[in-house]
């Protein structure tokens, strides 16, 4: 039971460490389940699209953060990530909360686990 507590307490600190990174960065960091469901916002994210953290538990999906006009072509991309296939295709335009519109460059990689893709970061 011991060396669970460590590693569970180990997890749990590298965890933390993760999140107080990127809450530092004046960038905005995201993960997104292989559905587009947002599962991490950075700090930043929250505030540059004016979302709360309760937001984001009501399963806020990438793809509402953007321009109508955007969407499917970001669907499109979004799917070649998962495959591991990089488009730099990867401007387009953000709608925040309040519906007005920001310029928006993504970067984003496949969430890999066990050599399957299971979401993107960027």
């Amino acid at each position: 039971m011991k060396s669970l507590s460590l590693a569970e307490n180990a997890l749990s600190n590298s965890e933390k460490k993760f999140k107080e990174l990127t809450d530092l960065l004046p960038q905005t960091i995201f993960e997104s389940d292989i559905n587009g469901e947002i599962t991490y916002f950075n700090k930043n994210g929250i505030s540059l699209f004016g979302y709360s953290e309760e937001d984001l538990k009501n399963h806020l999906n990438i793809f509402s953060l953007l321009s109508e006009n955007d969407r499917e072509r970001a669907l499109s991309n979004f799917r070649l990530l998962l495959r591991e296939e990089l488009n730099p295709d990867n401007l387009y335009t953000g709608v925040k909360k309040d519906g007005s519109a920001i310029p928006l460059q993504i970067f984003s990689r496949p969430i890999i686990v066990n050599g399957k893709s299971t979401g993107i970061r960027g």
